[in-house]
């Protein structure tokens, strides 16, 4: 599903399991869009699954969008599947070239006064690359540890309400 957000700017979500199958029909849609001059923003949100097929089809995208002169982003969420991460940040880590935000409004922010030339080089940044891992992984911890602290919040009020009372006997 492709919506329309202002400046220039498609934002294509990408929803459930993404494979071999798919690959042809996301980069074909990618291509239309860039070669109408649209910036694009890929959103991971809602995906649970992508091969490599996937990831060189959004690589080649990227690529084209380059020789375009067209912005290109990719929206992964600290909350995306967990093979979607995995895939994303440590199997394509040589593969993907292009910048990979937390959220929409990142993107759109960073579309909106990215200096061309300077997001290039910040993008060929082997620390960058070690950075935006980290963060992710980081993000992705503090999910995981914000997770276990509500579980074991429901499990202390269930144990409470449990509980047997004491019943204070006032005749004796």
């Amino acid at each position: 599903m492709i919506s329309e957000t202002p400046s220039s700017i498609d934002v294509v979500d990408v929803v459930g399991e993404l494979d071999v199958g798919a690959a042809d029909d996301l980069e074909r849609t990618l291509a239309e869009r860039i070669d109408e001059g649209r910036s694009l923003v890929i959103d991971l949100s809602d995906c649970t699954f992508v091969d490599v097929a996937i990831l060189r089809a959004l690589r080649s995208s990227y690529v084209r969008a380059r020789e375009a002169d067209a912005l290109f982003f990719v929206v992964l969420p600290f909350s995306a599947s967990p093979e979607v991460r995995l895939a994303m940040l440590h199997l394509a880590s040589g593969l993907v070239p292009y910048p990979v935000v937390p959220d929409r409004a990142s993107a759109v922010v960073q579309l909106s006064r990215a200096s061309r030339t300077r997001l290039a080089d910040m993008l060929n940044s082997e620390r960058l690359l070690d950075l935006r891992a980290r963060v992710w992984e980081n993000g992705h911890r503090r999910e995981r540890l914000l997770s276990e602290r509500d579980v074991l919040i429901l499990t202390q009020r269930d144990a409470l309400r449990r509980r047997p009372r004491r019943v204070v006997d006032s005749a004796g």
